[in-house]
């Protein structure tokens, strides 16, 4: 068995085993594991050694433990694991001293959520399937309130309820031959983030970027959380 039976068995608990996730894969001797990543796209394109290290580190740590959150909830999928687990990241970060990291998965989390509501040529669903997925995440979201009600009065837990609602429908599917919609909407997102226009760099960087969010969330999809 794996991790994921072990937290729903409560061999592992859930900030135990998102602890190790986080201190393990993104906060212990990344560092290189980002050099590597940077130096592996400025290879194919010089323009993004404008990106200062510290900078890309930020952002793919943000990027990180939103994907790790994506895959959470689409494994576990019940109220009692998934708000727990958004309420531990969030207090974890403050601890460690990276609130400022907590800001910036709200903005990945907002493609996520947009991502369900656009088709993989990226253009918008129909008015009628964009209600359909509103209405989808607003049951969720009722059902996420009705599960902790006694936390309501907290503005910060609703907020943690609201991000892990904002990733319901959302997906990595890599289609064949291709990356999928999603994976493209963070990677766009990230390098506008970073200061890099996306239409700038060329196809080699932009699909090394593509691999390196991917290959990441496949890690944690079939390694971790299986």
């Amino acid at each position: 068995m794996g991790f994921l039976h072990d937290i729903k068995s409560k061999k592992t608990s859930i900030p135990d085993g998102c602890r190790i996730w986080y201190d393990s894969t993104i906060f212990k001797d990344r560092l290189d594991v980002y050099q590597k990543h940077l130096a592996f796209l400025v290879e194919a394109d010089e323009s993004l050694n404008a990106v200062p290290l510290a900078k890309y580190k930020e952002e793919m740590a943000a990027l990180e433990i939103e994907l790790f959150s994506l895959v959470w909830l689409n494994k576990f999928k019940r109220e009692e694991f998934v708000i727990p687990q958004s309420i531990f990241t969030k207090r974890y970060l403050e601890d460690k001293g990276y609130a400022n990291i907590w800001e910036i998965m709200r903005e990945y989390n907002k493609v996520l959520s947009a991502s369900t509501t656009t088709k993989e040529n990226g253009e918008s669903f129909d008015n009628l399937q964009i209600a359909l997925m509103n209405k989808k995440r607003f049951d969720f979201a009722k059902k996420l309130y009705a599960w902790n009600r006694a936390s309501l009065d907290d503005e910060n837990v609703v907020a943690c309820m609201n991000i892990v609602a904002n990733r319901l429908g959302a997906d990595i599917k890599r289609p064949r031959g291709d990356y999928c919609h999603t994976t493209k909407m963070l990677a766009w997102r990230f390098l506008k983030r970073v200061n890099i226009n996306g239409e700038d760099i060329n196809m080699t960087a932009r699909e090394r970027l593509l691999d390196i969010i991917s290959a990441y969330y496949r890690l944690v999809d079939n390694l971790w959380l299986k």
